[in-house]
């Protein structure tokens, strides 16, 4: 699970610091300046189920000190914490802040696939999607949700992202 993750943000990353402006560090699969980049300066959460409930863990690398992630545990919506976990957070891209929510596969979290949902306009949180179309639980009335047998991640991972800055829970820092 914590590979799709990874994986998931990793390129939710590289897409959208292709849209911010400034200078572009390369990227090299092997060889160069970043083949021993974690010596000593990065450690990963390696499971993620001992993340807080409450705070947020800010996943970030020296090299990057401008983009990072800060994620939290969930325990809303899918009613089923034995068989799949649940993540809210932001990806931070210097003072624009993505959030997402992240919903565990409830088969095969570490090989099924990993969805990207974005609901369209541009301007509409991703929460719709969520809780109105293929999220793991629904809105029944102002105070619950009930479980959703439906749901896309029956067989897949899912990040629902609000996106552009300034819908649902994103935002930017300094009026940007």
């Amino acid at each position: 699970m914590f590979s799709a993750l990874a994986g998931g943000v990793a390129l939710l990353g590289l897409a959208a610091s292709s849209v911010v402006s400034g200078a572009q560090q390369p990227f090299a699969l092997s060889g160069g300046k970043f083949e021993s980049y974690d010596a000593g300066l990065f450690s990963p959460v390696e499971d993620l189920g001992l993340l807080s409930t409450s705070e947020f863990t800010a996943l970030a690398h020296p090299t990057f000190p401008n983009y990072n992630v800060r994620i939290k545990k969930s325990d809303f919506c899918d009613g089923t914490p034995q068989i799949s976990r649940a993540f809210t957070g932001y990806i931070d891209i210097e003072a624009r802040h993505l959030f997402f929510y992240f919903f565990e596969s409830r088969s095969n979290p570490d090989k099924d696939d990993v969805i990207f949902w974005t609901n369209g306009g541009p301007g509409c949180s991703s929460s719709l999607g969520l809780f109105m179309e293929l999220g793991p639980c629904r809105v029944n009335d102002v105070h619950n949700v009930t479980f959703n047998p439906y749901s896309w991640n029956e067989n897949a991972n899912i990040f629902f992202i609000d996106q552009p800055i300034g819908v649902g829970f994103s935002y930017a820092d300094h009026g940007e």
